[in-house]
């Protein structure tokens, strides 16, 4: 007897989705496969297959703020880039 399967969803923007495709497409199989495999650790040892943390106060703060309030800055090209951290 063929065994039985259901559908599930998760929600992601579009972007973590490409990379996530890409990721899993480099390594030779399909997101849903990762998925069971994901599952598949989870129920042999009764624990998630990481370690999953909260950032302390300050990470988290600094999370929330902009690429500007970090002081990020867009550079053109990565020449550009390596000339600013020769000065």
């Amino acid at each position: 007897m063929a065994q039985q399967s259901t559908v599930f969803q998760i929600r992601m923007n579009p972007q973590e989705k490409q990379e996530m495709f890409a990721l899993f497409g480099a390594m030779g199989i399909k997101p849903s496969q990762a998925f069971r495999m994901f599952v598949n650790e989870v129920k042999r040892t009764g624990q998630m297959p990481f370690a999953p943390t909260l950032p302390n106060k300050e990470t988290a703060e600094f999370l929330l703020l902009s690429d500007e309030q970090k002081g990020y800055e867009k550079v053109g090209k990565a020449s550009d880039l390596l000339l600013d951290l020769d000065d």
